[in-house]
């Protein structure tokens, strides 16, 4: 089981989903943890029981109100319970007791280029490397909802640069698109993750993060776009 840390202040819910949907067509167990103050996650999703806590939806297994990497333990002993396994857990927080290095095999920065984000970022990212202070940590990167303005790459990195992380290369940038904030929108009232529709550039980083995060070899990842391109 691999478990991917996105850490940041901005909204990841989509890639989160998106990523997992990708892998369900794997034939991979994915879990989907909200470890997050705010909690979007509950919102954003028609659960058949608002009130649960842990829920399976379009082949997704979705976790919210978890408070501690424990929590993490018994939605994971709850899938193995079903006679699953749980092949993935991709996990999204902002909570301290959540930003421990030693707790994930990946870490993931996304941000936005809005300044409160950037600054949201700087104050997680020093949480999660001060539990490690005498190393520098890697760490992957992803601009959500990137557009062209004077707040480019180079700066948001300039913003970071006091952090010790080495950032792998190159980062994922996602440009902001009408249509696929579109199909999201639609998904979230339908409860079923669309894949087919969303624009080229978002489905390049989402094949390019199955190769270089998940690391699925290109056979699966060919297959896993055949599923893709059919379903609806």
């Amino acid at each position: 089981m691999k478990c991917i840390l996105f850490v940041g202040t901005c909204n990841k819910e989509n890639i989160l989903l998106d990523t997992g949907k990708l892998l369900t067509y794997a034939e991979k167990n994915v879990l989907i943890i909200d470890a997050t103050f705010r909690q979007r996650l509950t919102r954003l999703l028609p659960f058949s029981d608002p009130k649960a806590f842990f829920h399976q939806m379009d082949g997704l297994y979705i976790g919210t109100a978890v408070t501690s990497p424990e929590g993490v333990s018994h939605y994971v002993e709850r899938i193995q319970q079903e006679g699953a396994a749980c092949d993935f857990v991709l996990l999204q927080s902002d909570m301290p007791v959540f930003l421990d290095p030693s707790l994930y095999d990946h870490l993931v920065g996304v941000t936005k280029q809005e300044r409160d984000m950037i600054i949201g970022n700087i104050e997680l990212l020093r949480v999660l490397t001060s539990h490690h202070s005498k190393r520098v940590l890697t760490m992957h990167h992803i601009i959500a909802d990137y557009t062209s303005c004077s707040i480019e790459e180079n700066y948001i990195r300039h913003a970071y640069s006091e952090i010790p992380i080495v950032w792998e290369e190159p980062s994922w940038i996602i440009p902001f698109d009408e249509v696929d904030y579109g199909i999201h929108v639609d998904s979230q009232f339908r409860g079923k993750v669309s894949i087919r529709g969303l624009s080229k550039p978002y489905q390049k980083v989402l094949y390019d993060l199955l190769a270089r995060l998940i690391e699925l070899d290109k056979q699966t990842i060919k297959l896993i776009r055949k599923f893709a391109k059919r379903r609806v």
